[in-house]
């Protein structure tokens, strides 16, 4: 019933003053009223119970100060919300002058300006009190030598003990003598001020998301997604890509699915698109209902505007089933229009990580972290979802992950024979798609070969010792995408040469005999790898250092005895052989 008694007292005072405007008719009720009390008569100072509390008709014909505001204010305000254009200088929606003072998030230091006209004349001194915030009102006395003069000033609040994302309540009253005007102020701390939506694109990529956090300390961020997006079709009308088009619907343009949520996804979007967005308008509501065979409804959620596109979005949605309806309400043929929708929950696709995480916060000061992913599938609309410590704040990331690289199919290959003075040449392999252009690269041991960037390559002398490969890099030209590939190794080997020494080479049966066996490259790195000698029909290994192995033999018989080493080659350098003898005596 607050409504026509409102209504009436509103009457009462433009009977008095027919000339006032709703500002002035809104600030004398408000800033005069007496609070209201809850069932055990105490006062109810709540504003988001009372409001400014309950009008009293004997005071406000006389308010002492007046918050007055016009149609600039309020085109500022709705500029400054990016919900009109006029062209004007936009406010913080907190500074339109109003007889009240809303911050509805508070990470820093916030300074809220107002204007009072006064009805008499006098000084007015300022007291303010909201627990958990410092408020500072700057000035703190107005003095007015006749009504009608107007001055400015301003009110700025900082957190101090207030807890994030809870209301705290208080009021800022003007004093002068027996006249009071009373402001009711509500303001939110929050954990942070982050933006709703960010944006990337890739199959693999990364974004940087500012945020000004209003705690200190580590921020711990909570990652959910990356989850795809489903595009749901009309099975009465199919449309080859699309969810429908002119001809969806039913007698009244309603197409209809029934989706689930599951537990613990933090943002369930639902999101309708026309392709003509000057010529249609549609229409979504989505509603949690009983359960798919019963489409009551416990609550419902609706985007419905003039638009051609509408989207729903339910963070921390209730788990359950949820019945979707796309109205196509109207529509200039031919056209088509997709309906999609995503559930994200923690883990998904892509590996989406949060870095630094937590974040190193200071209460007021504006820092970033990087989300990054990979992996992704192509032509794909993902989403993902980073909540901020325990609060329900939230930052939506939206990846359009795009046309994919070329892929190879068969590797690149080379054909030749890898001798110096020799001339290799290279073919690109098969890529996915078929048509991108080529490009190559010649590369020593995995290093690029300066200049070296043509199909085919003549050996050189630096080369000898080494491997050499080409790199193929293939792009679409439709996209500009690119994708690599390496070929096979091609070792271009030297010549080595063997030695076998025995000390002694003159000996008794009672003597140890020892092998030297050394294995020189003609040019390039030293050989390694494993030799065996031969003597008396038994092998011995050992393993190159240096490039030479020592062997000592097992005693030995009276004889001539024939040495024969053989070095087996590596990738770069040849198989030798070594031959030498010595003699036992008794």
């Amino acid at each position: 019933m607050s409504s026509p008694h409102i209504a009436g007292l509103a009457a009462l005072y433009l009977g008095e003053r027919p000339l006032a405007t709703p500002a002035e008719v809104k600030s004398a009720m408000m800033t005069t009223a007496y609070d209201t009390v809850d069932v055990d008569g105490a006062p109810a100072q709540d504003p988001f119970a009372q409001g400014a509390g309950h009008v009293d008709p004997t005071k406000y014909f006389d308010p002492g100060l007046l918050y007055l505001n016009g149609p600039a204010d309020w085109a500022a305000f709705l500029q400054g919300k990016g919900l009109e254009d006029f062209g004007v200088e936009p406010i913080d929606g907190s500074d339109l002058n109003l007889a009240s003072i809303s911050i509805g998030s508070l990470a820093k230091p916030q300074t809220v300006t107002r204007t009072v006209t006064s009805t008499q004349a006098g000084t007015f001194t300022a007291s303010i009190d909201v627990p958990g915030l410092d408020a500072t009102v700057e000035p703190s006395t107005l003095t007015f030598g006749a009504a009608g003069e107007t001055q400015d000033f301003t009110v700025t609040f900082s957190r101090t003990t207030a807890a994030a994302e809870e209301w705290t309540t208080g009021f800022l009253t003007w004093t002068s003598g027996d006249t009071q005007v009373r402001s009711p102020i509500a303001v939110r701390p929050t954990t942070a001020e982050a933006p709703a939506e960010v944006s990337g694109a890739g199959l693999s990529g990364s974004t940087s998301v500012e945020i000004l956090p209003g705690v200190s300390g580590d921020l711990p961020l909570t990652v959910s997604g990356l989850a795809a997006e489903t595009l749901l079709a009309d099975p009465d009308n199919p449309v080859d890509g699309h969810s429908g088009n002119q001809d969806s619907g039913d007698a009244d343009g309603y197409v209809r699915w029934v989706v689930d949520v599951p537990e613990g996804t933090t943002l369930s979007r639902f999101d309708l698109d026309s392709s003509d967005d000057t010529g249609s308008d549609l229409d979504l509501f989505v509603s949690r209902v009983v359960s798919p065979d019963d489409l009551r409804y416990y609550e419902r959620f609706t985007s419905a505007t003039g638009s051609a596109d509408e989207r729903v979005s339910l963070p921390n949605p209730t788990p359950g089933t949820y019945l979707v309806e796309a109205n196509v309400y109207s529509f200039t043929a031919p056209f088509t229009w997709d309906m999609s929708y995503a559930n994200v929950t923690p883990g998904g696709e892509g590996q989406l990580t949060a870095t630094p995480n937590p974040i190193p916060a200071e209460q007021g000061v504006a820092t970033t972290y990087d989300l990054s992913w990979q992996g992704l599938q192509p032509q794909t609309r993902y989403l993902g979802v980073v909540q901020y410590g325990e609060s329900n704040v939230q930052t939506v990331l939206t990846v359009d992950s795009g046309q994919a690289a070329p892929v190879n199919v068969e590797a690149p290959t080379i054909s030749g024979t890898p001798k110096l003075g020799r001339t290799l040449t290279a073919t690109p392999g098969t890529w996915d798609p078929a048509e991108v252009t080529t490009a190559y690269q010649w590369l020593r041991g995995g290093e690029p070969i300066e200049g070296a960037t043509s199909s085919t390559y003549r050996v050189k002398r630096e080369d000898v010792g080494t491997v050499l490969s080409v790199r193929v890099t293939a792009t679409d030209p439709a996209t500009g995408l690119t994708g690599t590939a390496d070929s096979a190794g091609a070792p271009v080997t030297v010549a080595s040469f063997t030695t076998v020494t025995v000390n002694p080479w003159v000996g008794r049966s009672s003597d140890t005999y020892t092998l030297t066996v050394k294995v020189r490259a003609l040019t390039g790195p030293t050989p390694t790898g494993d030799v065996t000698v031969t003597v008396a029909g038994k092998p011995y290994t050992a393993t190159l250092q240096d490039g030479r192995a020592t062997i000592t033999l097992d005693p030995q018989t009276r004889g001539v005895r024939i040495v024969t080493a053989e070095y087996a080659g590596s990738e770069t350098v040849e198989a030798s052989t070594g031959h030498s003898a010595f003699i036992v005596l008794r």
